[in-house]
């Protein structure tokens, strides 16, 4: 009985330190991003002619990691889906909306006759 209740005791002691070690290295990783995007943002903004063509600006990333456009208009969509499917409301634009395809909403919402 001993000899479980240690065995219990060192499974959760390693269970609970790898816990910490591994947020250890997830923690350590995000500052360096942040880190690493604050000394470019600085770069950029103070000796950008020091900087290779690529770094001068963020040109180089794709672009879901320098805007929000795509998650936006992606969530614009989610939106028009729950809108029209599930609400069962037709489409109508709000004021200040702004949908790529404001027709094909349009058409969408008459198609499925709501």
């Amino acid at each position: 009985k001993q000899w479980y209740q240690r065995r219990v005791a060192i499974t959760a002691g390693i269970a609970l330190s790898f816990n910490v070690y591994l947020f250890g290295i997830v923690v350590g990783f995000v500052l360096l991003l942040i880190f690493l995007v604050v000394m470019l943002n600085v770069l950029q903004r103070f000796i950008p002619d020091k900087l290779p063509a690529k770094l001068q600006t963020w040109e180089f990333l794709p672009k879901p990691m320098r805007s929000l456009s795509p998650y936006h208009s992606a969530g614009q969509k989610v939106s028009l889906f729950l809108r029209t499917k599930i609400c069962k409301k037709p489409y109508q634009k709000v004021e200040g909306e702004n949908l790529e395809n404001d027709a094909e909403m349009e058409t969408i919402s008459r198609k499925d006759g709501v």
